[in-house]
């Protein structure tokens, strides 16, 4: 059980949105053969990285959107996603401050 590790705030999603962060493709007419390609998002920046056997290099998010294309065997086609949670910071209001609830 790993959830002892985690801080209790990353045990759930408060805002209900989440980003892209790593998209794995598969190009093949089988899953037991082809050749598969991790294309992970750089930290918090927008730029991504493309794992490619021995290699990586730097990629665009728009090179990752055109995963979602036609399949088969000789294109690449998104075959498994990760999202993490999207936080978004918001100052606190001052304590004399009331906070409009209508």
């Amino acid at each position: 059980d790993n959830t002892e590790a985690l801080e209790p705030h990353m045990l759930f999603n408060d805002t209900g949105i989440y980003e892209l962060i790593a998209v794995l493709t598969h190009k093949g007419m089988f899953a037991d053969s082809g050749h598969y390609v991790a294309y992970v998002r750089n930290g918090n920046q927008d730029n991504w990285l493309q794992y490619d056997d021995k290699s990586v290099n730097p990629c665009n998010f728009e090179d990752v959107k055109k995963l979602s294309g036609k399949g088969g065997g000789d294109w690449h086609t998104a075959y498994l996603c990760l999202y993490r949670t999207k936080h978004f910071h918001v100052d606190n209001p001052k304590p004399d401050e009331k906070m409009d609830t209508q």
